[in-house]
């Protein structure tokens, strides 16, 4: 089973659903010339515990990350811009902090998640109205 992937940072494009299903895999890193994390990439990857994202990424597409049940670690950089529907669908482990960078966040993103932190004092307007089924902290500093 592979458990961890060693990803060379000339690489610029993960293709969707690449790693999908890779239930060993307990940390990824993303090289800093990705810009999207493509659909489903990462989804289904059950002991997934901790990604690095470059600060290249500016988009996170549906499902890149849904079913990481043991998710709990990733950062956002302030050159985030759009987090896709369901990209983090049931990632109950999971409180990311969501820096004011992000201008879009489609429908149900963070769904069963733990508690989400946003650096945003209230819900900016291209955020969809169901972004979010969990608690949420308005006006979070960085943790």
């Amino acid at each position: 089973k592979l458990s961890s992937i060693g990803i060379p940072d000339t690489v610029t494009s993960i293709q969707s659903q690449a790693f999908n299903g890779c239930t060993a895999l307990t940390k990824i890193k993303i090289p800093s010339g990705v810009r999207i994390i493509e659909a489903r990439v990462f989804s289904s990857c059950s002991q997934l515990r901790e990604v690095i994202l470059p600060d290249t990424v500016h988009t996170i597409e549906e499902a890149a990350f849904s079913l990481c049940y043991n998710l709990e670690k990733i950062e956002f950089s302030s050159n985030l811009r759009i987090i896709a529907n369901n990209a983090f669908g049931t990632c109950p482990n999971l409180n990311p902090y969501i820096p004011s960078s992000v201008l879009v966040i489609e429908e149900r993103a963070f769904t069963d998640t733990g508690t989400v932190y946003c650096e945003a004092t209230e819900k900016p307007d291209l955020w969809d109205n169901n972004w979010c089924t969990g608690e949420v902290v308005w006006g979070a500093p960085r943790q």
